[in-house]
C-alpha cells in the first residue's frame, strides 16, 4: 500500500538521514541522494499529481534509472497513481501494437522527452520532482483501489501483457530479499539490471527501501561502473548471466566486500558462476521468479555446489504444483491480473517451465515450453518481434527464433523478401520499433522457408537455430 511505502521512506529519512540511499552512474559521472533527499524528492512528485498528471489514475513511465526517474516513480506511487513502467530506451511507444501503446492512457512521464509520440501528454521527470513545487497533499485515490506497478511479462504463450502488481506486493517481495540475504542499512546493493524490470525493482529498489540498504544503479550498464561500485564497498550484486559473463572477461576489482551476487533472467552456467564468483570474491547464486508471481525459489549461501538445473529452494509461502511436468505456482506476491483484462486470476499461475522437486526439496528446471528468446538475461518475446518483422512492406514470409550466443541466445530472423524489399530496410524498420536487444542480430534471406510435411515452418531447419530450446 502507498501508506506503507510512505512510512518506509519516512522511517529511513528519520533514522538514516544523510546516509546514501541511491547512487546513479551515468557513464563515469556519479550522482547520489541521501535517504532524506530521496524521500523529499518523492514527496515533491507526489504533491504535484493533480497539477502535472491530471485526473488519470494510470500513467506510462519511461524509467531511465536516473535519480530523478527513481524519485519520480516513488512519488507517483505515493500519490496513488498506477504506473505502467518500461525502460526509457525500449521504443515501446513507436510500436502501434505494443502493450504499452494500447494501455488506455495518454500521460507519459519521461526523462528524455525528445521524439515522443504526439498522442501523449509528456511530463518531464525533472519537472515532476522540481524544487519549489506545491507541497499540498495530492488528491485522494478513489476508495477501494490498490496502487499498482504494471510491468510487461515475457509473454509465455503470446505477446507480452502488463501484469498488475500492487505496491504492497513489491514491499513484501523486497522484505523477502531482505530476510533471505540478511540485508541491513550497512549493506550496499549494486544492481546491474534495469529498475523497470521486476528483478531490479523488487530485489533492488524495494529491497533497499524496506532494509535501508544503499542502492547503486546505472543509466547504461558498463563493467567499469560495476567494478567501481564493488571497490567502493558494495556488499550485494544483482545481475543477469550476461553480466557475469562480462565480469569474467573484464572486471578485476582491486578490493571487494561483496558477500553475495544474485543472478536472474535465465540459467547461469556453473563455470561462469564459479569464475565470476572468484573474481568478485562472493558466491554467484541463482534466484528464480516471474513478473506475475514474484520470487519463487532461490539459492542461498552455504549449500554448494547446487545440482545442475537447480534454482534453489522454494521461498516461504510459495506453493508448487506440477501438471504433466509443467510448473504451477502460488505465492504471497501474486499479481492482480493483467491491465485491461477483467478475467479472474487463477489460484496457481502456469510459469511455462518444466520442472520437478528433488529428494532434498530443491526446485530443478528441465526446460521451457514457452516461446521467448533469452538475450543476455533479457526475455525477448518472439511473437512481438515476429509481428513487427511481418509488418515490413517488402516481406513475403518470415520466422523469428533464437540462436545460441554469448550469455544465452540472440535473435535471428529467416525471411523471404519480395522484389521491393531489402535486409537493410527490414532492419531499419525493426530498429524504429524495437529495443536494440530485440532487433534481429542476423537476418537470413532465403528463397523459401523450410516446411514440414504438414506445411508448418520446420523450426529445426532454420539457419543457426538453437537446439533443444524454444523461441
Amino acid at each position: 500500500m502507498r501508506t506503507e511505502l510512505g512510512s518506509a521512506l519516512r522511517a529511513n529519512a528519520e533514522r538514516l538521514g544523510g546516509r546514501t540511499a541511491l547512487t546513479v552512474y551515468q557513464g563515469r559521472h556519479r550522482t547520489s541522494l541521501s535517504w532524506a533527499e530521496l524521500a523529499e524528492a518523492a514527496q515533491r512528485a507526489a504533491a504535484r499529481r493533480d497539477e502535472l498528471l491530471g485526473q488519470e489514475h494510470t500513467i506510462l513511465y519511461a524509467l531511465d534509472n536516473s535519480a530523478a526517474g527513481v524519485s519520480g516513480l516513488l512519488g507517483a506511487l505515493l500519490a496513488g497513481v498506477d504506473v505502467a513502467v518500461f525502460e526509457s530506451g525500449s521504443r515501446q511507444l513507436r510500436d502501434p501494437g505494443s502493450v504499452f501503446h494500447t494501455a488506455g492512457t495518454r500521460t507519459l512521464v519521461a526523462g528524455d522527452t525528445a521524439g515522443r509520440p504526439d498522442a501523449y501528454r509528456v511530463v518531464p521527470v525533472d519537472q515532476l520532482i522540481a524544487a519549489g513545487a506545491n507541497t499540498a497533499p495530492a488528491g485522494p485515490r478513489p476508495a477501494g483501489g490498490e496502487v499498482h506497478v504494471c510491468q510487461a511479462t515475457s509473454g509465455s504463450t503470446g505477446e507480452p501483457r502488463l501484469a498488475r502488481q500492487p505496491v504492497s506486493n513489491l514491499l513484501r517481495g523486497g522484505a523477502l530479499y531482505r530476510d533471505l540475504y540478511g540485508l541491513t542499512p550497512d549493506d550496499a546493493i549494486v544492481a546491474a539490471v534495469p529498475v523497470a524490470h521486476s528483478f531490479g525493482m523488487v530485489g533492488g529498489l524495494f529491497a533497499a527501501v524496506v532494509s535501508g540498504a544503499a542502492l547503486t544503479v546505472f543509466t547504461q550498464f558498463n563493467p567499469h561502473g560495476l567494478r567501481a561500485a564493488v571497490e567502493e564497498g558494495a556488499t550485494v550484486a544483482l545481475g543477469t548471466p550476461l553480466v557475469y559473463e562480462l565480469v569474467v572477461r573484464t572486471v578485476h576489482p582491486a578490493s571487494s566486500r561483496l558477500r553475495v551476487a544474485l543472478s536472474s533472467g535465465g540459467a547461469i552456467a556453473a563455470e561462469v558462476a564459479a569464475a565470476a564468483g572468484q573474481r568478485l570474491g562472493a558466491a554467484v547464486l541463482q534466484v528464480y521468479g516471474s513478473t506475475e508471481t514474484g520470487l519463487i525459489a532461490c539459492q542461498l549461501p552455504g549449500e554448494q555446489p547446487w545440482p545442475a538445473g537447480c534454482v534453489g529452494r522454494p521461498v516461504r509461502d510459495a506453493e508448487l504444483r506440477f501438471d504433466d511436468g509443467r510448473l504451477l505456482v502460488r505465492t504471497a506476491t501474486m499479481f492482480r491480473g493483467y491491465l485491461g483484462d477483467r478475467s479472474p486470476v487463477a489460484d496457481f499461475h502456469d510459469i511455462g517451465d518444466l520442472a520437478s522437486v528433488d529428494g532434498a526439496g530443491r526446485l530443478v528446471l528441465h526446460g521451457r515450453r514457452s516461446a521467448f528468446i533469452n538475450v543476455g538475461g533479457r526475455k525477448v518475446n518472439a511473437a512481438r518481434v515476429q509481428r513487427v518483422v511481418a509488418e515490413y512492406h517488402g516481406l513475403a514470409e518470415s520466422a523469428v527464433y533464437g540462436a545460441d550466443s554469448l550469455g544465452g541466445q540472440e535473435v535471428h530472423a529467416a525471411v523471404v523478401l519480395t522484389g521491393g524489399g531489402s535486409v537493410a530496410e527490414l532492419i531499419a524498420h525493426c530498429r524504429s520499433r524495437l529495443a536494440d536487444y530485440e532487433v534481429p542480430h542476423r537476418v537470413h534471406e532465403l528463397p523459401r522457408l523450410p516446411r514440414t510435411g504438414m506445411g508448418k515452418v520446420d523450426v529445426n531447419g532454420l539457419p543457426g537455430r538453437s537446439q533443444g530450446k524454444d523461441g
